[in-house]
């Protein structure tokens, strides 16, 4: 009949012999005739990410066939190392135990391990191992080590994000579009399904090319184009947050890329103030008398608003000139008019004009030759 004993029990009694880590030599229980000791490593996840934790449990049995008995085992487990190589932490589950033949040890301990693999890496292993000393002869011990591996899948997901702004600022309102790529950087082969970006300040974002095979897919080190267009109407500053994420074709998990913002500064469209122009701006000297076809000279001069290079203009009966200011907001002219009417003068620096009446031509008396008579 088969016993059953759990790892509390570290003595077992077998008939009336007691053996407890004993060196003596026999065969135990009698007539036994195999080495059955048997480990099984068990795990909690198909497959994992850095960051996850996986739970292993490792159990022992001594059950098949005609088993011997097992003194002065020692169970341990190497977890996975970053290359994901069995060479990482050593843990001793169980030290100086016995295995009695039928005996089965459920779960002896679980161990968990945080995932902190090298990129590219696919494939966790870890390793139990069981040494002691087996009752199968009857002249001395014999060790025996048993060695269990058990891989785990490893996927290396990876997706970056980048965005740009058409402008990063202007006057309200102002039209900005907002460029963004997605790129593939899984260093495990890891296709990437219904990738998008979304925008806190800017929507829809829709995609705008880059899936060069059609699949769909954002596979390993392809680049997804995006882009959305938005107006900020007000002044401001515009700081605004896009993300990318998309699933994973592996574990159907979300794999999703840093986020990216952007700063647009807006500002108040400038406010103009019509200035109006003074009604009178031009000076011309009290004692001006002008005549028509004599030679006159008239001195303009502007004594309000824009004084130097302001433009006057002068008309009159069969005169018309302009002329600018200088400096000292002075222009002279040199006029003869024809004929008798209005000599006028405007400046673009005032509204009103200036008027000078043009006297008639003066008249001129012929000398009379005395006439000779006789």
């Amino acid at each position: 009949m088969k016993r059953r004993v759990f790892l509390a029990v570290t003595t077992a009694i077998v008939g009336t012999a007691v053996f407890a880590g004993s060196a003596v030599a026999d065969v135990s229980p009698p007539g036994c005739l195999s080495n059955s000791l048997d480990l099984a490593v068990t795990k909690d996840r198909l497959t994992v990410r850095n960051g996850d934790t996986v739970n292993f449990t490792v159990s022992a049995e001594n059950t098949k066939d005609t088993p011997c008995d097992l003194t002065g085992a020692t169970i341990k487990l190497t977890l996975p190392g970053p290359s994901g190589a069995a060479n990482g932490q050593v843990i001793t589950i169980a030290s100086n135990i016995n295995i009695p033949a039928g005996s089965v040890l459920p779960r002896l301990k679980t161990i968990p391990w945080g995932v902190a693999l090298d990129p590219g890496v696919t494939v966790a292993t870890a390793e139990a191992t069981a040494d002691g000393d087996l009752h199968d002869v009857a002249v001395g011990l014999r060790a025996v080590h048993i060695v269990k591996t058990l891989g785990t899948g490893s996927t290396q997901p990876g997706l970056s994000l980048t965005k740009t702004a058409s402008t990063t600022g202007g006057t309200a309102p102002l039209p900005v579009t907002y460029t963004y790529t997605t790129t593939n950087i899984s260093t495990t082969p890891v296709p990437l399904a219904n990738v998008a970006v979304t925008d806190d300040l800017c929507a829809p974002v829709t995609y705008a090319g880059g899936d060069a095979n059609a699949n769909a897919l954002l596979d390993v080190g392809e680049t997804f184009t995006f882009t959305c267009s938005t107006t900020h109407a007000s002044p401001g500053t515009y700081v605004d947050t896009a993300n990318a994420c998309g699933d994973s074709t592996i574990d159907n998990q979300k794999v999703c890329a840093p986020r990216k913002q952007a700063t647009v500064v807006v500002t108040a469209p400038p406010v103009f103030v019509a200035q109006s122009k003074p009604s009178k701006c031009i000076s011309i000297p009290k004692t001006l008398s002008v005549r028509a076809k004599e030679l006159t000279t008239v001195k303009v001069t502007v004594t309000t608003g824009t004084i130097a290079g302001a433009s006057i203009k002068l008309t009159g009966p069969g005169i018309s000139r302009t002329g600018k200011t200088n400096s000292k907001g002075t222009v002279t002219f040199h006029v003869r008019p024809t004929k008798k009417g209005t000599l006028t003068i405007e400046s673009d620096s005032c509204l009103d004009a200036q008027r000078v009446s043009v006297k008639s031509a003066r008249k001129t008396q012929s000398r009379q030759v005395p006439r000779v008579t006789g």
